[in-house]
């Protein structure tokens, strides 16, 4: 999609790792403007955001959208010195459902619980 754009890539942010996520949302917000650049699911398990113009963005990210983790006041760099940031996700709560006594129970399980039965 890049491919027609017709516009000259400026610089570079820093590379995201994503940990505990597959294919992650990334949106870039002009510094200067507030707008919305661009927003994108990534392909894989990292990603390095370009933009046109030089100054100084922000990036949000998240699993299904960017309302995750927020870098603030990150500098447009040539792409081998912009850097690189690991993003960790927790894990989504999961949920159990069993029989007990007739009785159907429900329990949320949040990081390092275990669904073991009641």
């Amino acid at each position: 999609m890049d491919a027609n754009d017709g516009r000259k890539v400026v610089g570079w942010l820093l590379v995201l790792v994503f940990e505990g996520v597959s294919h992650p949302v990334v949106q870039v917000i002009s510094g200067a403007t507030g707008k919305i650049l661009d927003t994108v699911r990534v392909q894989g398990g990292c990603f390095q955001p370009h933009v046109y113009a030089t100054g100084n963005f922000t990036v949000k990210c998240g699993r299904e959208k960017p309302d995750g983790q927020t870098f603030a006041d990150l500098e447009a760099k040539p792409k081998d010195t912009a850097g690189q940031r690991k993003v960790k996700f927790q894990d989504w709560p999961r949920f159990s459902f069993w029989a007990t006594a007739g009785k159907f129970v429900a329990r949320t399980e949040l990081p390092g619980d275990s669904l073991a039965g009641p």
